[in-house]
C-alpha cells in the first residue's frame, strides 16, 4: 500500500510542481545559485535571498540546466528524499 501511496503522491506533486508557471525554488534558489556561479553577491540589495548560503550551494548544479529540467531533477532529488 505504501509504495502505491509513494507513487501518487510523487505524481500529482511531480506534475504540479513541473507545470508550475512561477517557481519560488527557480525565482530564489536557482536566481541565488546563477549570481554565485558568476562570482556575485548572493546577497544583493534589494534580494529575494535571505537563507544561509547552503541552499544556493545545492542548487549550483541546476542553475546550468534548462528550467523544466531543473524542476525535474530537483523533485527527483526531493522524490528520493522523502523515500
Amino acid at each position: 500500500l505504501y509504495p502505491i501511496m509513494f507513487l501518487a503522491l510523487g505524481l500529482l506533486t511531480g506534475v504540479l510542481f513541473v507545470l508550475k508557471q512561477e517557481s519560488e525554488w527557480e525565482g530564489v534558489y536557482v536566481e541565488a545559485a546563477d549570481r554565485y556561479l558568476a562570482g556575485g553577491d548572493i546577497y544583493p540589495q534589494p534580494t529575494n535571498y535571505t537563507y544561509p548560503p547552503f541552499m544556493a550551494l545545492a542548487t549550483v548544479p541546476f542553475a546550468w540546466m534548462p528550467p523544466t529540467m531543473a524542476r525535474v531533477a530537483w523533485l527527483g532529488v526531493q522524490l528520493a528524499s522523502f523515500w
